[in-house]
């Protein structure tokens, strides 16, 4: 997720622990070490699971007083990441979540203490808690909004899928009860972005009625963020966004990109649709739990179909309701004036793709674009900092103003583009020269992927200047090249300096296919009149799978 000096992934847990949201797994996360009182004993299991997170977690420890702060937010994600993702409900295992909030507690430590490393502040844009009570309803709450019959379902939609009363109950919810001020937030912030998710729903071989799942997930939210470090409109834990091709670093984190985190969850979901045998309602099931999650409960049931898994009581509460209430939201979607909705949809968010090939701020942006900072910022969630990353990189700029900023950029000094007024030293990198003082890539020898860009020095750099050309402290920079950070230069030498990784995107996994195969509802054959599907009741009883 996260990098150490820009939020850690779990850099708001403890702000924000109060909020419970849908993301790709229904436990929480991991802790680090043995707490100081008296703990029910773990089983083999358990203690196996908190061995290997505190292996993690210590190894993030390491790279923390090694100043390497990109290895040790790796590193603290992965111990997180090792409980996240691990079939162990911490909620119900006593000693596995003292020992997640423990870990919780040591890696914020760190965090803040990060605050202190010179020139690497933590300013960063501001994420919200991911809204959702839906997670915590109960059968008995959701009994209470009746029994939810309605007598016909209307609408058409893209793909087949049947209804059980929990539907219902979840229409009762967004139309009637506490949910409705909700269902208004989502349907008009969806404008932003409904078209550029059909579409790539469409492309990817998706239902694009299933782009309603981010309403559910986040209210449609880039900056959203929950207690289980799952971030976005889409709510990608790390290791999932990472999986999918997500970039994570301390100035990028790719799962607030609006389009590229569309272009991952429509992934994933085809992903989880070949794996269940073509079922979407398992899709989205394991979208929230995981495909183990979703698999042990088909074998210990014996039904390869959602509403069996779910009478039976074998999935986790969140997933219980996940489906049912993604469903709820497709159905009042396509039938707003029937739920007396009149929203009016935010604008959709248009924009043009510039290069920068000097790291900016956002605010030079802002100001060469004639336009506010917050309108760039809102354009740029992904940008962790306030400003690209060093080096080469994109950055969304309000619709037609793209030749206009490249222009106006092109004419300030590195210097200027950080925001700052004093005047740039030789060999700026905005210089096209080929003498050696252009700035290549290469690879780091860090784990976890990230890249450099290699500077050869001229007369007059210093370690302070060529640092503050590239956005990086001074400490850095000199841990980087082993080196005192009051070391002198001499012209000719070559420098190592981090930078963002290059783009690459979106690599397809092989699917593997599941040996379950759902009950479905054959499509039927389009015709003029109606090309999509009808919802239908589920049957109470399926044939078990043999």
């Amino acid at each position: 997720m996260n990098r150490l000096n820009a939020p850690l992934s779990v850099a708001l847990f403890l702000a924000l622990s109060s909020s419970v949201v849908f993301a790709q797994t229904p436990q929480a996360r991991g802790a680090a070490e043995a707490p100081a009182g008296p703990r029910r004993a773990a089983d083999a299991q358990t203690q196996s699971l908190i061995d290997r997170a505190q292996h993690l977690f210590e190894m993030g420890e390491t790279a923390f007083r090694a100043n390497d702060l990109d290895r040790a937010r790796r590193s603290f994600d992965d111990a997180i990441d090792a409980i996240l993702v691990s079939n162990v409900d911490i909620r119900k295992n006593e000693p596995l979540q003292a020992y997640y909030r423990e870990l919780i507690e040591k890696v914020h430590h760190h965090q803040m203490a990060a605050q202190d490393v010179e020139a690497q502040g933590f300013s960063e844009q501001a994420y919200v808690p991911a809204e959702s009570e839906l997670a915590t309803l109960t059968d008995t709450d959701l009994a209470s909004l009746g029994d939810g019959q309605p007598s016909a379902l209307d609408g058409d939609y893209d793909f087949n899928f049947t209804v059980d009363s929990p539907v219902f109950q979840f229409i009762s919810y967004f139309t009637a009860g506490r949910g409705r001020g909700t269902m208004e937030s989502g349907l008009r912030r969806s404008g932003r972005y409904r078209k550029m998710a059909e579409k790539i729903f469409k492309e990817e071989g998706v239902p694009t009625d299933l782009i309603w799942l981010a309403q559910v997930e986040s209210v449609w939210k880039p900056a959203a963020l929950s207690h289980a470090a799952a971030k976005g409109i889409w709510q990608f834990i790390p290791s999932t966004g990472r999986r999918f091709g997500l970039d994570q670093d301390h100035w990028v984190d790719e799962r607030s990109d609006p389009e590229m985190s569309t272009r991952a969850a429509a992934r994933y979901l085809k992903f989880l649709h070949n794996y269940f045998g073509g079922d979407w309602l398992l899709a989205m099931a394991a979208y929230n739990s995981g495909e183990g999650n979703v698999s042990k409960a088909i074998a210990r049931s014996g039904y390869a179909d959602f509403w069996e898994i779910h009478r039976a009581g074998f999935l986790p509460t969140e997933t219980r309701n996940y489906v049912p209430a993604i469903l709820a939201v497709i159905i009042v979607a396509n039938n707003q004036k029937r739920y007396n909705f009149q929203i009016v949809p935010e604008h959709e968010l248009k924009y043009d793709l510039a290069q920068v090939t000097t790291q900016t701020e956002l605010d030079v942006v802002a100001e060469l674009c004639s336009t506010s900072p917050d309108v760039i910022r809102d354009l740029n969630p992904h940008l962790r900092r306030d400003m690209t990353p060093p080096g080469a990189h994109y950055v969304k700029v309000p619709n037609g103003k793209r030749k206009d900023f490249e222009t106006a950029w092109a004419s300030l000094s590195p210097s200027e583009r950080l925001g700052r007024t004093v005047s740039p030293v030789d060999g700026d990198l905005a210089s096209d020269d080929s003498n050696g003082s252009r700035p290549r890539s290469v690879h780091s020898g860090f784990g976890g992927g990230n890249s450099m860009v290699a500077y050869t020095t001229k007369s007059g750099d210093t370690l302070s200047s060529v640092a503050s050309r590239y956005g990086v402290s001074t400490t850095e920079l000199a841990r980087v090249n082993k080196l005192s950070s009051t070391s002198d230069l001499k012209a000719g030498q070559e420098l190592r300096i981090p930078a963002k990784p290059a783009l690459d995107r979106y690599v397809d996994k092989p699917v593997r296919k599941s040996s379950y195969r759902a009950k479905t509802v054959k499509p039927k054959a389009k015709s003029a009149k109606a090309s999509k599907a009808k919802p239908k009741q589920a049957p109470k009883k399926s044939k078990k799978r043999h």
